[in-house]
């Protein structure tokens, strides 16, 4: 259960920037937990529990997934990163679309929102007008390797230009 602990127990705060941050805490909200189940399903359900519990492990365990971040601080990770590096994060902004695959494209960095329902339920994502369907995260990553040419994961902390000198 630790590894939920990110998904359930967190305030936001903002910088002076106006920058989100999610701070992890020890209390759980009614709105934090009603996130975690449109994010992952109905954990507290005996039948599909187990194999929500080992997808969260294994998101977590996963280079590409990033969590929760803001759209602006994906940007600030992929900023100087190059062509088709790409991250997958969690969105709260959309309801029936809560992950994001943020990727460096030719001409920008875009940001294509998943839509997934329910638990049992395949993951949706929109390219060039066409949708594609997955049966989970990890197939979806996979499939987009070659629709979208990713080329690898983002580092999960902001790249330093001292890096690329």
């Amino acid at each position: 259960l630790e590894q939920l602990k990110p998904f359930l127990c967190f305030v936001e705060e903002q910088d002076a920037k106006k920058t989100v941050h999610h701070i992890v805490t020890d209390s759980v909200t009614l709105d934090h937990f009603d996130k975690a189940v449109q994010w992952f399903g109905p954990f507290f359900s005996r039948e599909a529990a187990p194999d929500i519990l080992r997808t969260i492990h294994r998101l977590n365990q996963s280079s590409w997934f990033h969590g929760f971040i803001s759209k602006e601080e994906a940007l600030r990770r992929l900023e100087t990163r190059p062509l088709g590096t790409f991250l997958l994060r969690l969105s709260t902004t959309s309801p029936g679309r809560p992950y994001t695959l943020s990727v460096i494209t030719q001409t920008d960095i875009s940001h294509r929102r998943i839509t997934y329902f329910k638990h049992g339920d395949p993951f949706i994502i929109s390219i060039s007008s066409k949708e594609h369907e997955f049966p989970s995260l990890f197939s979806l990553v996979e499939g987009c390797r070659l629709l979208l040419k990713l080329a690898s994961p983002c580092p999960k902390t902001p790249a330093r230009a001292s890096n690329y000198l």
